[in-house]
């Protein structure tokens, strides 16, 4: 009886520490966020110790590049080391410089008003964005009539349709985009960068990753923010296909409907750690005003026999 009942305290005394570890962490006051360009981002959590007089004395911060890495007691990114003080908002990220385009892994480890420590947090994530103008590689491109060529400046890489017509009398006009790209190894993550004029919506193998967002009051687009998507689960060894719809309205007074800017960058990061880009300016790209059909799909996801896609021949120019 008395083996039972120490045995029953311990468990009690081994799930009330678990639950008074440190929770709510936050990168920018942000939970898991991705395309983080705050270069020394500040961090935050909060403490759940429901005992009277329960208070944090001093943390310690672990980032990693794995949460593997973490749970083994290695921050092979940056440690903080203990900080004495009783601050769970706003401590600054003190390490190395961060890359770009990549997953940071961290988490705290508090001490008590008694100088003993809880738990360790659960790990958790920021990712990086593109942290500065430099990183980003792609061009722009956009559809365009072959009698708006002139228009265009030079070093800019367009591509049009000769036979398509810009819209009569609609009010909105829809820009479809198609690039096929190949994956050669396992892909450990996968990012989609994405913008266009006034609104952008992707499919990856046919599986939409990103809808428009709704259409916002006049002069207030938002479309030179770039969206970010993380398409990991949808990218495959192989064959894909990368399809992006860009809607311009009409209510864009003054504006070209036959004509409107695209950007999109594919981030790739194999499970060897290699990295491969894949971005409008690239050879491979296709273009046509409002496709109809199977334009989402890669090729060989559709039946045969069945229509394609509706987009007219292409030429890049």
């Amino acid at each position: 009886m008395g083996i039972a009942l120490a045995c029953l305290c311990l468990c009690i005394e081994i799930a009330s520490a678990q639950s008074s570890k440190p929770v709510m962490l936050e990168c920018e006051s942000l939970i898991t966020p991705m395309g983080m360009d705050a270069k020394k981002p500040v961090l935050s959590w909060k403490l759940q110790d429901t005992t009277a007089g329960a208070q944090q004395t001093a943390y310690e911060i672990q980032v990693a590049s794995s949460s593997g890495q973490l749970e083994a007691g290695k921050p092979d990114v940056w440690d903080s080391k203990r900080v004495e003080s009783g601050d769970s908002i706003g401590a600054g990220y003190g390490g190395p410089a961060l890359t770009a385009s990549k997953r940071y892994f961290w988490r705290v480890l508090v001490w008590g008003r008694d100088g003993k420590p809880y738990p360790p947090s659960d790990v958790s994530w920021w990712e990086t964005g593109l942290l500065q103008q430099e990183n980003w590689k792609a061009k722009w491109i956009g559809y365009e009539e072959p009698e708006l060529k002139h228009l265009r400046e030079s070093g800019t890489q367009w591509i049009t349709n000769s036979d398509t017509e810009a819209p009569k009398a609609a009010d909105k006009a829809a820009h479809d985009f198609r690039f096929h790209f190949a994956v050669a190894m396992p892909v450990r993550r996968a990012s989609l960068y994405v913008t266009g004029q006034d609104s952008a919506s992707a499919w990856i193998n046919g599986k939409q990753v990103l809808e428009a967002e709704p259409l916002p009051a006049w002069k207030q687009m938002p479309w030179k923010t770039y969206t970010i998507r993380d398409i990991s689960k949808n990218v495959k060894s192989g064959e894909n296909l990368l399809a992006v719809e860009i809607v311009r309205y009409a209510n864009n007074r003054g504006a070209n409907s036959s004509q409107t800017p695209m950007n999109a960058v594919i981030y790739l990061e194999a499970e060897d750690g290699s990295m491969e880009l894949f971005q409008t300016g690239n050879r491979g790209w296709r273009a046509s005003l409002n496709a109809s059909g199977n334009w989402k799909l890669r090729d060989s996801m559709i039946p045969r026999g069945r229509k394609r896609f509706a987009m007219c021949r292409q030429r890049q120019v």
